[in-house]
């Protein structure tokens, strides 16, 4: 199968959305090897469509613009699946993939013809009854519903029932390492989906269901997104260690299960390479940071910050060449417990 992924965003590589196009892709190479061309369209010389209309009149077919348009509308005419990869921008798509988009004109016809539903339009060009579209798209909301509606109406009339997505709210979450394990979940749930794909050109209502899953519950979402933006606000956009480690704190509050714990605790850190201490007191309602005016603790921790990224990360267990690292006080239990009490 000739597959043509246009990622439309304008990060590239960087981009939050692909990662959830290529899981997507090596599900679908699960049982076959495909042929699979990748364009950033960012790094594409695609000028504005002019609206002549030569490639109708003088040039039929041909656009009269010199770029690398003339190549991708090869690719795009041969390809059996194309799948669009882009995050949501102001309630549509980035506006180079929106230009590519508009470049499409010469694969139509200029003449208008009624369509079954009695709306009108233009026939196309080429045979393309073959081909399927697949729209992967990521937002910073964690709703769908208000945020979709003008694109997914766009992409359903230009594509109809030859159309399925893959819609990720609360995308930019996909880029924050400390959630790696929720992560990668989604992504597996993603690869299985381009498995059956490549099967059933669908997805089973079992899948989109799985798919559809928030990472987070909208108000625990709203916190940690509001916190990020906190930090990438600040004035001279230089972010100290100190910020980075008050804001990691405030999301580990953000994301603990108060109903893991029957009892009051306090979790004291001492980070020995910022010389930082703070204390995480775990209620039975709520969990808050404290930096001063500190309780009697329950449980003491002195390690370096960068240690403690990396077990956050999953990037490290504790090994036993580690734990000269680091020193544990008071009720040692409560380490061993803290995951399942972050366990969000």
């Amino acid at each position: 199968m000739n597959i043509l992924v246009l990622n439309g965003s304008p990060k590239g590589e960087r981009s939050n959305t692909v990662k959830i196009t290529n899981a997507f892709l090596d599900g679908i190479n699960t049982t076959q090897e495909n042929n699979i061309n990748l364009v950033n369209i960012s790094q594409k010389k695609i000028e504005h469509c002019l609206g002549c209309y030569i490639c109708w009149k003088k040039t039929p077919g041909i656009c009269i613009i010199d770029d690398d348009m003339s190549e991708l509308i090869k690719m795009y005419i041969n390809s059996d699946l194309i799948i669009w990869s882009f995050p949501l921008y102001y309630f549509g798509m980035p506006s180079k993939i929106k230009a590519f988009l508009d470049r499409l004109l010469p694969t139509s016809l200029p003449s208008i013809n009624i369509k079954e539903n009695q709306s009108c339009g233009h026939p196309g060009r080429y045979d393309l009854s073959h081909q399927m579209h697949l729209l992967i798209s990521s937002c910073g909301f964690y709703s769908v519903k208000g945020n979709y509606d003008a694109l997914f109406k766009q992409f359903e009339i230009m594509f109809g029932k030859k159309l399925s997505k893959i819609i990720c709210p609360e995308g930019e979450l996909l880029n924050v390492p400390e959630l790696s394990g929720r992560i990668n979940s989604y992504l597996s749930d993603v690869r299985a989906a381009g498995k059956e794909y490549f099967q059933h050109k669908s997805f089973s209502e079992e899948t989109l269901h799985k798919l559809d899953k928030l990472f987070y519950p909208p108000e625990i979402f709203i916190k940690l997104a509001n916190m990020s933006w906190e930090l990438d606000n600040t004035e001279d956009g230089d972010v100290s260690d100190t910020d980075r480690l008050e804001l990691f704190l405030r999301q580990m509050a953000a994301l603990c299960d108060s109903s893991m714990f029957i009892k009051d605790i306090v979790f004291e850190m001492h980070f020995t390479d910022l010389n930082k201490t703070y204390q995480l007191l775990l209620e039975k309602e709520t969990c808050t940071v404290k930096t001063e005016d500190f309780l009697p603790y329950t449980t003491r921790i002195e390690i370096p910050f960068t240690l403690w990224l990396q077990f956050s990360e999953g990037k490290t267990n504790g090994s036993e060449y580690e734990k000269d690292s680091y020193k544990v006080f008071g009720d040692t239990e409560i380490l061993l417990k803290l995951k399942s009490f972050f366990s969000n």
